[in-house]
């Protein structure tokens, strides 16, 4: 099964310096009007350019929310799209034809407060949460003399997640030839993806999240061997509010700072999150964050 992550974003509008109090009333700014003429714009229009299609289907509202899909494309090369039990060409791929995965999007939008949230789904190694944010930003840019700023909640260096105790370290190695294993479980996919969990048998914890993290980075290459097998990234299991996420401490693809919710959500028959279990998840974590971090 592919990873399904999260990118939280969180949304604040300053002037000259001072945060403005977000909403559709009187002496508040109405960053939702901004945010729903965006996605209305980015129904029709591309998010990105030719090798790259997005945009922006299945829109919907709920209280203080606007959701909905990316639905993200990428030009390849050609190639022959096989059956692998019948080794059949089942379709030829041209080099202009577009790949397309659904990929959720939410923003949150309390109304009173200064600061809101947007999250955008990782599916494996795919994500269009960059491209995402910089349209919102340049969007906005274009129709208000104000600074929108777009903030990872938990970013790379790991600053809000320091003084966190850890309660589990997971170590992955992805795209693992099987025939580096035993086959001791019958046949085996081509492909494998292998993980190691490390955790406190009871109570307690392993250590702090900056503890572990500067533990890993201080090591360089060889901080993901063990037990003769090298491991591609880590997460951490920290608490997150009323909840236990799993974070990324370290890896390819900037996969640090993303939340992954991959046994949190159920999935439809192509491996994808179904549209329900992804909102429901999406809003429970912008809920949590907005707790956490209101006064910072």
């Amino acid at each position: 099964m592919h990873q399904i992550g999260l990118y939280v974003h969180r949304l604040r509008v300053f002037h000259d310096n001072e945060r403005q109090e977000l909403g559709s009333g009187g002496g508040q700014f109405d960053l939702g009007r901004l945010v729903a003429q965006f996605v209305e714009y980015y129904s029709r229009n591309s998010l990105e350019g030719a090798e790259r299609i997005s945009r922006l289907t299945d829109v919907d509202d709920d209280d203080d929310c606007l959701y909905g899909l990316i639905k993200y494309g990428t030009t390849g090369i050609a190639s022959d799209i096989i059956d692998p039990v019948h080794n059949v060409v089942q379709l030829r791929r041209e080099k202009n034809f577009i790949e397309e995965i659904p990929l959720f999007f939410i923003f949150y939008m309390p109304e009173g407060e200064d600061t809101w949230y947007v999250a955008s789904q990782s599916f494996g190694s795919r994500s269009c949460s960059t491209a995402f944010n910089r349209a919102l930003f340049d969007f906005f840019r274009e129709r208000s003399n104000l600074i929108l700023q777009v903030q990872k909640v938990m970013p790379i260096d790991g600053l809000e997640m320091e003084p966190r105790p850890v309660q589990k370290l997971t170590l992955i190695r992805r795209r693992v030839d099987s025939e580096e294993f035993p086959n001791q479980l019958g046949h085996l996919a081509r492909e494998l993806m292998v993980t190691m969990s490390i955790s406190i048998d009871g109570r307690g914890a392993l250590g702090l999240f900056s503890e572990i993290r500067d533990r890993l980075e201080g090591r360089a290459d060889r901080a993901l061997v063990y037990d003769g097998i090298e491991f591609d990234e880590a997460q951490a299991t920290v608490k997150v509010g009323n909840s236990y996420r799993k974070v990324g401490l370290l890896g390819a693809s900037n996969n640090a700072g993303v939340v992954d919710v991959s046994d949190q959500i159920e999935r439809d028959d192509d491996d994808f999150p179904t549209f329900e279990s992804i909102k429901n998840i999406s809003l429970e974590i912008c809920e949590e964050y907005l707790a956490e971090y209101r006064d910072q």
